[in-house]
């Protein structure tokens, strides 16, 4: 290939070789920055190599941007069906702490009140032995 890309007689060979004019342009194209003097072709080649990563890059972002909103969202999904499952264990324990205080206050102002209901009693006795006494005094 070599040979023929440079003008030389590669003699029969050629006949079995067989190669197209597409064929020689795509060896020539693959070799043709090493044999360019000039850096321009090889600096638009860079730049266009640059552009194809850079775009590449871009679209890996957004790929990735992508697959975290939608692992963000599946990630939701679950806690989203759990917070009606949460709410009601909120509201159940609050309604069974609620109903355990109603039972102590209720327990504490049976004591109170039986409490009060024996102090009323032996106050009510006290001032029914104070009036004896002075009914006593006045007879006397």
């Amino acid at each position: 290939m070599q040979k023929i890309l440079t003008g030389h007689s590669i003699g029969v060979r050629s006949k079995y070789l067989g190669y197209t004019e597409e064929d020689l342009l795509q060896n020539y194209l693959l070799v043709a920055n090493d044999l360019t003097i000039n850096e321009e072709n090889r600096l638009k080649t860079e730049v266009t190599e640059l552009k194809k990563a850079k775009k590449e890059i871009e679209t890996l972002k957004e790929q990735m941007k992508s697959q975290q909103e939608e692992l963000d969202r599946a990630l939701q999904q679950p806690f989203e069906s759990l917070k009606p499952i949460i709410e009601k264990k909120i509201d159940d324990a609050v309604a069974e702490a609620n109903r355990k205080m109603e039972e102590s206050v209720k327990r504490i102002a049976s004591q109170y009140e039986s409490k009060y209901l024996e102090i009323k009693q032996k106050s009510d006795n006290l001032a029914a032995k104070v009036h004896e006494v002075k009914q006593k005094a006045k007879a006397e």
